[in-house]
């Protein structure tokens, strides 16, 4: 129950009736215009890993969510070498090779990293060899590569850096054997 009278209650109605009818009737037009889709923000993880037999060069796996990918960049704190000019996807969670998605790869050499395009579908995995021009594993054993994941979702929306760890503990190459 209010305290004011009647009438005065009525006056300071009349105000927000009057907003209330106002956004009534801009409304269809608010609403008519097509809306701007929110960006497209990809979440991407992964690693980084010696290969088999192969004491220079590191592979690089990631897998992005949230939306599909159109390009990417692996992104190095110590120089590359150079690096494979397609890198292969796979089937989210398998080791299928995906029919639909690719990805081939361009930039300089040396550099401190590349660029690749192609479409990569929402939680495929992206896999690729590079070589550093610094041994991965450094003589003691430590994993050396400090690298980063950069990619461009379908609607153009850059999302990262996103780091990609390492074992940690690593072979190192034999040391040539002195005379």
């Amino acid at each position: 129950m209010s305290l004011l009278p009647r009438g005065r209650r009525v006056r300071r109605l009349l105000p927000l009736g009057a907003l209330v009818a106002l956004a009534a009737s801009l409304a269809p037009v608010a609403f008519a215009a097509d809306p701007v889709p929110d960006p497209i923000r990809v979440n991407c993880s992964g690693k980084t890993l010696p290969v088999k037999g192969d004491t220079a060069q590191v592979n690089y796996r990631f897998s992005c969510r949230g939306g599909d990918v159109k390009s990417f960049a692996v992104v190095a704190a110590d120089s590359v070498n150079g690096f494979e000019a397609n890198a292969d996807v796979f089937v989210r969670n398998t080791t299928a090779p995906s029919t639909t998605d690719s990805a081939g790869c361009e930039g300089e050499s040396p550099s401190r990293g590349f660029h690749c395009k192609g479409v990569v579908t929402h939680r495929n995995t992206v896999s690729g060899l590079y070589e550093p021009v610094v041994a991965p594993c450094s003589a003691k054993g430590r994993w050396q590569p400090k690298v980063a994941v950069v990619a461009v979702a379908a609607d153009g929306t850059v999302s990262g850096p996103f780091g990609m760890g390492g074992p940690g503990k690593c072979k190192p190459a034999p040391s040539p054997k002195r005379r």
